[in-house]
């Protein structure tokens, strides 16, 4: 890999759901890597890609997105994303396909699921009674779902991959997407594709993290090079609407710090619940139709990111050692846009096995194996996975010294007390 030239980003002069012309940049986050290229040592003397960061709004449709996309196969034919090392996210896929299953499903429907990573999403449906299919793009990480019993067709999703399912699998009773949906270059081809794999009585089921609850916890880290959108409720029902999928219903959790959950079907066969017409007002509410609300997330943005630096600069200068604990994707664009590598971090705490032994895009903080750590001990530690503080901070607490601290550093950067 060499350094990459502007020239070589594919650019879209038009909305990603709309088509409309009249977007407007609100952010300027740099010229950044990709967010899961950890590299190593020997691999970055190669040379490490960087494009544009630049997130735009959509005046007609409301859509926030990117303009400027880097390719995908170096995105996602060999990332370092793995579902199953987060813990917290298998018991939160567990429960949803319990909930799936009872709501939806009767022995024998096919389930479908889109960027299926390792299988752990799948691994929640009762087999062989609900046959399952993952589609993941990956195809080290396919084989790793494979290996684990989840069958997993290694494709970007679109119409082709829908031909190729309904031959050798038939039609699909439920399909999801979870945290993958604004990963996906042409929504409408594969929007499309959805829509011609289910049954009549299908249903879609799209899990994505959720602009009110991004512009809310000034999560700047939110947005990175796989997040080709950020969706509000709006946007989304829109692009469905285009391919004949209705929403009828749609639901909040807390999971990634905020997300939606959208259920559609084709149009007409599924009563529209309450949950859409309450979303709708409560969107209005939170002014997601107006570029101000954006303007005043950016201003707030680079506000935050001065203050997260120069808090670590103060512990620094105190001689205070500090770790971070976890390597998340969204961490790229927060220390790459604060500037912030190993003169302020000396190294960050990971399980993933696939980021252990490498280095952090851009800031080339090293990434090291949690459980190799022993009986060192650290003086502070950046919770860059806040997103799963519930479950993080007490093993966080437990490599401090007394008098320790740890830094949260969304949605306001501020230390608190590890002991």
């Amino acid at each position: 890999m060499t350094g990459l030239a502007e020239s070589t980003v594919n650019k879209l002069p038009q909305c990603r759901v709309c088509g409309s012309t009249d977007l407007v940049q609100f952010l300027d986050l740099g010229m950044q890597p990709l967010c899961n290229n950890f590299l190593t040592r020997e691999e970055l003397a190669l040379g490490e890609p960087k494009y544009p960061l630049v997130p735009f709004f959509c005046r007609d449709c409301y859509l926030v997105q990117l303009t400027d996309s880097a390719p995908a196969q170096e995105m996602f034919v060999d990332h370092t994303y793995l579902t199953g090392s987060t813990k917290a996210l298998v018991r939160h896929f567990d429960e949803l396909a319990r909930v799936l299953t009872g709501r939806f499903l009767t022995p024998g429907d096919l389930v479908v699921d889109i960027g299926s990573n390792d299988g752990s999403f799948l691994k929640g449906y009762e087999q062989p009674t609900y046959p399952v299919l993952g589609v993941e793009v990956c195809d080290p990480i396919a084989d790793i779902a494979r290996r684990s019993g989840i069958p997993t067709l290694t494709d970007f999703m679109g119409i082709p991959t829908t031909e190729i399912i309904l031959a050798e699998h038939g039609p699909a009773k439920l399909v999801t997407a979870a945290g993958v949906w604004f990963h996906i270059e042409d929504l409408h081809d594969a929007t499309q594709a959805v829509a011609r794999l289910l049954t009549r009585d299908g249903i879609f089921v799209i899990q994505a993290m959720y602009l009110g609850d991004v512009l809310r916890n000034n999560a700047y880290d939110s947005f990175y090079h796989e997040h080709l959108c950020l969706y509000s409720f709006g946007p989304l029902r829109t692009l469905l609407a285009r391919h004949g999928l209705e929403v009828f219903d749609v639901s909040h959790s807390p999971i990634h710090g905020g997300s939606l959950t959208v259920y559609s079907a084709h149009v007409g066969t599924r009563p529209v619940q309450d949950s859409v017409r309450e979303f709708i007002e409560l969107e209005k509410q939170l002014d997601l139709n107006k570029l101000s609300t954006y303007d005043a997330f950016a201003e707030r943005v680079i506000h935050k990111s001065q203050k997260l630096r120069a808090m670590l600069e103060e512990a620094r200068t105190a001689n205070r050692r500090v770790w971070a604990y976890g390597a998340p994707a969204k961490s790229s664009t927060l220390l790459n846009f604060s500037k912030i590598g190993p003169a302020l971090i000396e190294q960050a705490l990971e399980i993933n096995p696939l980021k252990c032994g490498r280095l952090t895009p851009g800031t080339h903080i090293p990434v090291v194996d949690e459980n190799s750590i022993r009986n060192d001990k650290v003086d502070d530690i950046v919770l860059l996975a806040w997103n799963f503080r519930e479950s993080l901070e007490s093993r966080a607490r437990a490599l401090l010294r007394p008098g320790g601290r740890i830094l949260l550093p969304v949605p306001d950067p501020v230390w608190i007390s590890g002991n």
